[in-house]
């Protein structure tokens, strides 16, 4: 999709409004200042490939062998799609601003098209097919905001960024991300050396997919904004293909043939693995300023991660730091060295799926005031320090955690006492272990402690006391 160039955009100092559902985009020597008035900057981008589908179908008269060995062809099986794409410095200055970017890439075919492509194909050389196949890597990527390597200025406002993506990668009967298309097309075809070739080198360039959807793309990249209520969102979801009924039906029921050649269609969709990452924050730095701030991260996809890495500063003020992941494999933040700042912040780690962290590594400070720390899990030897104040931690994982200074409570969620493989006491600073299953989370400086989702409420003093009953 044809975008907008920012460069080449007079902004007044009225207030701006882009909204054209197009892409936007700023060029690396590029310097955008959109002035003080209420600006929107809105990108929208949706790509779609069909897996060369519609360059088979195109082809006509022309020789089926040139074609599967064209440039045209081999990019059906990529999609990549960008919201706002900064490559230079975007600086919204004052007012009430609001950057948003919405990306969506697809590549998908249809039940019917796959079935007349697989027949045109069949009229090709085998050795062209594998040969052209060999170099194809299948490939989705979907970026809200893609500020890698580029500068965002929100200046002093209620200021807004926003990156929103869906990235999939599916061949589909319908609408939607399924595979039976292909295998159930493959699976009825006449049984052919064209069919088998086919099958083959596409279940290979499958093998090597990638599938990645990032709300926010800020790799070594930056962004501030001043002061005042600012917000950070991204939300990422990513997916890959599962089959229908119909199609393992055709797939049960076909020749010995066919079945092998769609099976192996099948067991390479089957393996393919997806990336959901909300904040992409690799080597970049996210500074809110002082105010009443929020910064959010959701993700969902097989491998999915909130908040990834990075620096986040978050200012003085009321903050809010959130990162969720849905996932098998997921991290609501991961490896990120965060410093919330004075103030009643509020910082959350939520991960769900059988391989899962709230917050996994990195460093936390909390800074002064009574602040709130939750984690559905700890991992990676996170280290987390609660600073001045009447503090609040939840959570249980391979952490150390200081509870600083201030009467702070320590909830072990829904672990009770006996549960631990041990607890032990250090000489000074309220230090306490607790081990479990081969886990140990190291914490001082806390004055209570919670256990059994807060059925047992102890003291620092009344827990020794009791677990030196127990000895």
């Amino acid at each position: 999709m044809k975008g907008l160039d920012l460069s080449q955009v007079k902004f007044d100092a009225k207030s701006n409004k882009f909204d054209l559902g197009i892409p936007l985009f700023n060029p690396k020597s590029s310097t955008i200042k959109t002035g003080k008035g209420a600006d929107k900057l809105i990108g929208t981008d949706y790509v779609h490939g069909d897996f060369g589908v519609g360059v088979l179908l195109g082809a006509g008269a022309q020789n089926i062998n040139s074609v599967i060995a064209s440039a045209d062809f081999s990019g059906s099986f990529k999609a990549a799609a960008n919201g706002i794409n900064n490559n230079g410095i975007i600086k919204t200055q004052q007012g009430r601003d609001l950057l948003k970017g919405t990306a969506i890439s697809n590549i998908s075919a249809v039940a019917q098209t796959v079935s007349e492509a697989i027949a045109i194909a069949d009229n090709a050389d085998t050795n062209v097919i594998t040969d052209a196949f060999a170099s194809i890597k299948l490939k989705s990527t979907a970026d809200g905001i893609d500020n890698s390597g580029g500068e965002i200025y929100n200046g002093q406002g209620k200021d807004g960024i926003d990156g929103n993506t869906f990235g999939s990668v599916a061949a589909v009967a319908t609408a939607r991300a399924d595979a039976s298309a292909i295998v159930e097309a493959i699976a009825e075809a006449p049984v052919s050396d064209g069919v088998t070739a086919f099958a083959g080198a596409f279940a290979q360039s499958l093998a090597e997919a990638t599938i990645i959807a990032r709300g926010i793309n800020n790799k070594n990249g930056l962004i501030t904004t001043a002061r005042g209520g600012d917000t950070i969102t991204a939300t990422a979801t990513s997916s890959a293909a599962t089959l229908s009924q119909s199609a393992a039906f055709a797939l049960s029921t076909a020749t010995p043939g066919n079945q092998a050649a769609a099976v192996s269609v099948a067991d390479a969709f089957a393996e393919v693995e997806d990336k959901a990452i909300a904040i992409d924050n690799t080597n970049g730095e996210i500074k809110m300023g002082n105010g009443k701030d929020s910064l959010t991260g959701e993700a969902s996809g097989t491998n999915s991660y909130g908040i990834f890495g990075g620096y986040i500063q978050m200012g003085d003020g009321k903050d809010t730091l959130i990162g969720e992941a849905n996932g098998s494999n997921s991290y609501g933040i991961f490896e990120s060295h965060i410093k919330m700042g004075n103030g009643k912040d509020t910082l959350i780690g939520e991960a769900n799926g059988s391989n899962s962290y709230g917050i996994f590594g990195g460093n936390i400070k909390m800074g002064g005031g009574a602040d709130t720390l939750e984690a559905s899990s700890f991992g990676g030897d996170v280290n987390v320090n609660m600073g001045n104040g009447k503090d609040f931690v939840e959570g249980f994982g391979d952490a150390i955690i200081n509870g600083g200074d201030g009467y702070d409570i320590l909830s072990l969620g829904s672990y009770k006492i006996e549960q631990f493989d041990n607890i032990s006491f250090g000489a000074n600073n309220n230090k306490v272990d607790f081990e479990l299953d081969g886990i140990t989370m190291n914490t001082k400086k806390f004055e209570e402690f919670s256990f059994d989702n807060g059925n047992t409420t102890l003291t620092h003093d009344e827990l020794y006391d009791q677990l030196m009953l127990v000895l």
